[in-house]
């Protein structure tokens, strides 16, 4: 009996030892596509997305189709039944809709904004996008954004109007080079929880972004700087022309050794360190052939100190 619930420990200690080891790491991986950190795919990420079962990233059922130092551009393609509550899966806790969309609105019982008006005609003939038999012009919504950096659900509900056909985003094509469209898409902008001054960016040569929140709270986003790929979290900033500081699509950058995870190294090894000491002390408390030889070992070491010391 004394055996069985002596292995019966041992086991559960193990088991706890190696669910820490799980869930201090971040798996990014999803079919053959690797995300960066902070993103990925498991309780160790940040900001964890899902994995399709076309192996893609989701937000929701909202997919994610590209990643970039500061954004999350996911595609919110036309709807004619799409209701505001069904935008609730882009507020999420570390990432929200930035002011670089203008969301396509209607059913609404007033003018939600004097941002813009779209004809449906337009949308039908130029765009390939079929309206949803409306008589009005469909409306943009939009914010200030000299009062604030990010949308919220609040704001969406207060627009009166009740169904959200689709958006659109900005994006800056290059400096003077005026401003790209496009069209199905939201942009999130993300960040981590806590300021710059709290070197929340363990890779020295990382760029610091600071981020106020959509609840008025600090938030940061560490990169590497131009030319250099890594995220600047845990991985280290190298020489390179792909990565996240790219803004190029995941999907776009081929799957490589990133080396060491270090964090991963060191969680690995104080776990296994504990779970050894403690198995030991364990096997101490009950009598056992192990338990007597090691009593026995340490009285014959006590005996050769005591002589050695008499004789010296």
């Amino acid at each position: 009996m004394v055996s069985h619930g002596l292995f019966l420990i041992l086991v559960m200690i193990a088991i706890v030892g190696s669910t820490n080891i799980v869930n201090a790491r971040c798996k990014g991986t999803c079919d053959r596509l690797t995300l960066p950190y902070p993103f990925g795919f498991s309780d160790g990420c940040p900001i964890r997305l899902n994995c399709s079962m076309s192996g893609l990233p989701m937000i929701g059922d909202f997919s994610v189709k590209n990643l970039t130092v500061d954004s999350i551009f996911v595609a919110l393609t036309h709807n004619c039944n799409r209701t505001i509550e069904d935008m609730k899966p882009l507020f999420g806790e570390l990432y929200a809709p930035s002011l670089e969309n203008a969301f396509l609105m209607e059913n609404c019982t007033r003018r939600p904004t004097d941002g813009c008006s779209i004809k449906p005609t337009f949308l039908e003939s130029q765009l390939q996008m079929k309206s949803c038999e409306t008589k009005g012009n469909i409306r943009c919504f939009s914010l200030d954004k000299n009062t604030t950096k990010f949308f919220t659900m609040e704001d969406l509900r207060q627009s009166s109007c009740r169904l959200l056909f689709s958006s659109l985003t900005f994006e800056s094509v290059a400096l003077n080079a005026g401003v790209a469209v496009e069209f199905e898409r939201v942009r999130l902008g993300w960040w981590l929880k806590g300021d710059c001054r709290e070197e929340n960016c363990s890779e020295k040569n990382a760029v610091c972004s600071q981020v106020v929140t959509p609840d008025g709270s600090s938030g940061h986003r560490c990169s590497c700087p131009e030319s250099y790929e890594g995220d600047g979290f845990i991985s280290s900033c190298r020489k390179g022309q792909c990565g996240l500081t790219s803004n190029r699509s995941c999907s776009d950058v081929e799957d490589e050794d990133t080396g060491l995870d270090m964090v991963g190294f060191y969680w690995s090894l104080t776990m296994t360190y504990v779970i050894v000491c403690t198995g030991f002390l364990v096997l101490l408390c009950f009598e056992s052939p192990p338990r007597q030889a090691w009593f026995s070992l340490v009285d014959n070491f006590i005996h050769l100190v005591k002589r050695t010391l008499r004789y010296a």
